[in-house]
């Protein structure tokens, strides 16, 4: 999907894990899993960056931050049957995508979109709750976006049923795992993720738009924050308090968040390993203030 002429993909999240440094383990668990293979190829001239220097900065960013390695290690719990790769190139576009056959690819060209929203969207640190912060944008967006597109790949991996739209689906398969995470960070994706999605692409202007296969922005925006509010009510009380979702939806709330949870205890609890999903969860520092 692309992410700018359409839907930003908004993303997925199980989080990236963006420290610096080797793989690492928690509480004796290693990382890791045979089937998420991943690799960096080399940047090219692209028709939506012609500068090649800004996509080799971006491919050089990506590698010294172990963007792909990372999150192979925070997906290790997802038993697959086959290999799943993980990606970065060239795309053409400016974008993120899960292609249907088994890779998930990140452009070099989404990544400087990312570090231009961060900026001009974020605050340098967040003063109240609802603060968002470039950090948010940045980190949580890129966590959301990833998550997103795995979201599509356990659908057709694991051939899940779905009633509604793939991309509902997916976006709530990111926020639902997002919020099994520290409460720092699950905020951190909510808040990054959603505002991100909000700020990338305006609400619908034309049939085409409205017709598109994914939600407005608007729509997905208020979805995420509502799922949010219905599993904690007193940690977002901010989407109540700066009317992030409308009165009227709030009361239910707490039922759409139990659908996710339902659906995703039917569907995608049993793929994972519990062992290694405890220790995922129970390792709080997946991101670094370090990772500009």
């Amino acid at each position: 999907m692309n992410l700018i002429a359409r839907t930003f993909a908004f993303a997925f999240c199980v989080v990236i894990a963006m420290t610096v440094g080797k793989p690492a383990a928690a509480q004796g668990v290693a990382f890791q899993n045979p089937n998420v293979p991943f690799e960096y190829r080399k940047a090219t001239v692209s028709k939506a960056e012609p500068d090649l220097k800004k996509l080799e900065d971006a491919q050089a960013w990506l590698e010294e931050r172990q963007f792909l390695q990372r999150f192979a290690q925070f997906i290790s719990p997802v038993k697959f049957d086959k290999p799943l790769l993980l990606k970065t190139q060239t795309c053409d576009v400016v974008n993120a995508y899960y292609d249907y056959k088994s890779t998930i690819t990140f452009c070099y060209e989404i990544l400087p979109f990312f570090q231009s929203a961060a900026v001009k969207y974020g605050k340098p640190a967040a003063t109240a709750p609802g603060d968002i912060t470039t950090e948010d944008i940045l980190i949580g967006g890129m966590g959301f976006t990833m998550l997103h597109e795995l979201g599509h790949a356990v659908f057709d991996l694991f051939n899940v049923p779905l009633f509604g739209r793939n991309e509902d689906g997916a976006d709530q398969v990111a926020a639902y795992v997002a919020l099994q995470l520290s409460p720092e960070l699950a905020l951190k994706m909510v808040k990054g993720g959603a505002v991100f999605l909000r700020r990338a692409q305006e609400d619908p202007k034309a049939f085409v738009d409205y017709v598109d296969n994914h939600g407005s922005s608007s729509q997905r925006f208020a979805n995420i924050f509502c799922m949010a509010y219905g599993f904690d009510k007193a940690g977002y009380a901010f989407v109540a308090e700066q009317g992030l979702v409308p009165p009227e939806r709030l009361g239910n709330c707490a039922a759409e968040y139990k659908q996710a949870e339902n659906a995703f205890a039917k569907t995608l609890l049993p793929r994972l390993d519990k062992t290694k999903m405890a220790a995922v969860r129970a390792k709080t520092n997946w991101f670094s203030r370090d990772f500009k």
